[in-house]
């Protein structure tokens, strides 16, 4: 463990960054950055190395679960939108100014839903009926293709499930055989 004197100590627990503007102007922000940063607009009244405790156990309950990347560095877009999108009472980080967020646009015919991710989707009509009946075509043949392969995958997956479960057997068999032979005092080597 790092030694960290009495002052310094002293000097992080009372310290309270200023969150005026998104203060980490390059794309990535690291761990301590957010930590730092979360802590002191979400839990301005409280201890400060309380609140970065709360704010790290978070981080680590979600990149336990897999919502968030294990890395020390995180672009700050998908880091920032994960902590408004998963932490309900980490809204008040929305009125930083400045901070980068991630959205997702879906077009859809005649509307756009806004959504929380770096995905864009579009579907154009075409308004002359033979365009369309070319477009239902090309789309018609691509998903009798796509059906097909799903209906090879799915057989692939039932033969190497069939093979697993004899190689399994096999073992539970191999399993028994030595369990007596060890009983008996051999190695099983012989019939």
């Amino acid at each position: 463990m790092k030694f960290i004197s009495r002052k310094r100590r002293l000097r992080t627990v009372n310290s309270v960054m200023d969150v005026s503007t998104y203060p980490f102007p390059s794309g990535n922000v690291t761990t301590r950055q957010a930590v730092e940063l979360i802590a002191a607009v979400v839990y301005p009244h409280e201890e400060q190395l309380d609140a970065r405790k709360r704010v790290r156990e978070r981080i680590r309950y979600a990149r336990k679960l897999g919502k968030i990347s294990l890395s020390d560095s995180l672009p700050a877009s998908d880091f920032f939108r994960w902590a408004l999108d998963e932490n309900s009472d980490w809204l008040s980080l929305a009125s930083v100014p400045g901070l980068p967020r991630s959205g997702k646009v879906v077009f859809a015919t005649g509307s756009i839903v806004v959504s929380a991710s770096c995905q864009a989707h579009a579907t154009v009509i075409p308004g002359d009926p033979t365009k369309l009946r070319e477009e239902f075509s090309r789309i018609e043949v691509e998903r009798q293709k796509l059906t097909e392969e799903v209906a090879e995958l799915r057989k692939q997956i039932a033969e190497l499930a069939a093979e697993v479960a004899e190689w399994r057997e096999r073992d539970r068999q191999m399993r028994a055989k030595l369990s007596e032979a060890g009983k008996r005092g051999g190695r099983g080597n012989t019939p």
